[in-house]
């Protein structure tokens, strides 16, 4: 199946293009985890658990499962998203979402369109939900989540440490309208 290229105008007058991975984006797309990964806040991997040359076998093997969703700015990858689907018959219907944008190209609306990307490439896969997790003390991507019609089901207290802190798993999850 055909995964559409949306370009778009950010909120700051810049231009972004979201499109599926390919060929080459591997040592981007790993970057880009290293860079929001090393901020210590925002994800529970310390690092990429992959190479850029396993990344690149990855993106080679990508169908619609998982699909691998850029977000490219100022000439470099600023933001992915890897959509899973479920692996078992029983949730085939619903995928997992994980989703990062890299300091400097936050808050900016790439967030809101790789939701929205997300969303549109669930209902052309018939899936029927998608989900997602996200700390507790992320409030800025809790609020993008729940704009985007996200609703919480759940929590898992203290499931992480920042800082030497507890931080809360908020577990959220969106049924798509069935076509």
């Amino acid at each position: 199946m055909e995964h559409p290229t949306l370009t778009f105008v950010t909120k700051d007058g810049g231009s972004c293009c979201l499109r599926p991975a390919r060929a080459g984006d591997g040592a981007g797309i790993i970057e880009a985890f290293d860079l929001v990964a090393a901020e210590g806040i925002y994800l529970a991997a310390e690092r990429a658990r992959w190479t850029p040359a396993e990344m690149e076998e990855i993106i080679a093997a990508m169908g619609s499962n998982p699909f691998i969703l850029i977000a490219e700015a100022a000439g470099r990858i600023v933001g992915n998203a890897f959509l899973q689907r479920g692996t078992l018959q029983k949730n085939r219907h619903t995928a997992g979402i994980g989703m990062l944008v890299i300091d400097g190209f936050r808050s900016i609306g790439i967030g809101t369109r790789m939701m929205e990307y997300a969303e549109a490439w669930g209902r052309r896969e018939g899936l029927r939900k998608l989900y997602l997790s996200v700390f507790s003390t992320n409030e800025r991507a809790y609020n993008l989540y729940r704009k985007a019609g996200y609703t919480e089901e759940g929590r898992r207290p203290e499931q992480f440490r920042l800082d030497g802190e507890p931080v809360s798993e908020i577990l959220l999850g969106k049924l798509l309208p069935s076509e």
